[in-house]
């Protein structure tokens, strides 16, 4: 065994996996005696349950669970090769907007993993996003730490009791030990980003209730005032950071298909990982975010009030004619036999007038009477 650092409740060591024949990484839950021991392998135990529950590149794979002779608890997952975000973000104090949201894509991803499970990770930041070395040299943001995690039923939310988690980045009904759900992993996913961005974290007090004072009261300054973003991104944001859980994005992929049409109208077209941001977007988009001809994006529509219908996005991109594989041969009109015939009869009797008609007027007298279009043989 060989530490590397610490780990959210405990330190964390490689380790090498005999069976196997490959190194891994073994979180070791800090030593207590009594309940608080009990609380800690139950908590360990739980974190392994959930994450092994989660088969999905942006989420760190657990291997086994485990307890040392002295009763500690231990988590064995996969090792990975790179650094937390929050080191990485220490270094460069901020990231480039494009940049922080092509890194948050993927983990919003892995909540939308866990979400469809029924898991809320109720402790989304920097310091459990590990920026994993992927194939191709492309990086793969990975989701760390379930420790806190808990199973959300198909009926009611998860009771948080005791506010747990780190309180700058909890929602704020998290905050007050009220029931969470989702839109709580929503939020803290959106003070990532906005710290990624700004280099500090929305709300942010001298304690611990200033702090809670901020997260459930105040509202974040705009990105604006740290020149980053701009004010499509910051709404998108925002709508995240609203105190009311219902006022939020409905889902993180729904906040995630927002960001990447985002990134989209900045000429952006993959995410960190490489993955196509048009995969993201699904058959049915706003009509505001891509043109009928081309299927780029639109900014907006100059003197035009649009409601936010919803087209296919196939039709679109369908729509230029180059998109367009389906393109048949042009089909020839035809015309009904009655049809036809109708118009026969109407230009015989046409031609008949217009033979009736040619009679001569003699000077000065009155026209002769219409005759025959037809000659006529006189009888003898």
């Amino acid at each position: 065994l060989r530490p590397v650092g610490e780990g959210g409740m405990g330190v964390v060591w490689i380790a090498h996996n005999q069976v196997l024949d490959v190194a891994v990484a073994v979180k070791l839950s800090h030593h207590a005696n009594g309940p608080e021991s009990s609380r800690t392998a139950q908590r360990a135990l739980s974190e392994a349950r959930l994450a092994a529950q989660l088969t999905h590149p942006a989420i760190c794979r657990v291997i086994d669970y485990g307890t040392t002779d002295e009763g500690e608890a231990f988590v064995v997952s996969e090792l990975l090769d790179g650094q937390c975000l929050a080191t990485a973000l220490a270094r460069k104090k901020r990231l480039s907007s494009v940049r922080a949201v092509q890194t948050i894509l993927p983990i919003l991803d892995a909540l939308t993993a866990a979400h469809e499970r029924g898991i809320v990770h109720r402790d989304v930041k920097p310091a459990n996003i590990f920026l994993a070395r992927g194939v191709g040299g492309w990086v793969q943001p990975k989701l760390l730490d379930f420790g806190i995690a808990q199973l959300m039923s198909a009926r009611e939310s998860v009771t948080g009791g005791p506010a747990i988690g780190t309180p700058c980045y909890m929602s704020p009904e998290q905050a007050r030990a009220e029931e969470v759900d989702f839109r709580s992993d929503i939020w803290s996913a959106c003070v990532t980003l906005y710290e990624l961005m700004a280099g500090v974290v929305p709300f942010l007090g001298h304690d611990y209730e200033t702090t809670i004072a901020q997260v459930t009261n105040a509202e974040p300054l705009p990105l604006s005032a740290y020149a980053t973003g701009d004010v499509r991104l910051m709404r998108i944001i925002e709508r995240g950071l609203r105190k009311a859980p219902l006022e939020r994005w409905s889902s993180a992929n729904e906040l995630a298909h927002e960001l990447a049409a985002w990134l989209i109208s900045q000429g952006e077209h993959e995410d960190a990982t490489g993955k196509l941001l048009r995969t993201r977007l699904t058959d049915a988009v706003p009509v505001q975010l891509l043109t009928p001809a081309f299927g780029r994006p639109a900014q907006s529509f100059p003197g035009l009030d649009l409601a936010p219908a919803v087209l296919p996005a196939t039709t679109m991109v369908r729509a230029h004619p180059k998109n367009d594989v389906t393109k048949r041969a042009p089909r020839r009109r035809t015309v009904p036999r009655t049809l036809l015939a109708a118009a026969c009869v109407l230009s015989l009797l046409g031609c008949g007038a217009w033979f009736a008609t040619r009679t001569a007027t003699p000077s000065g007298g009155t026209p002769l009477a219409v005759s025959s279009a037809w000659p006529i043989k006189a009888s003898p």
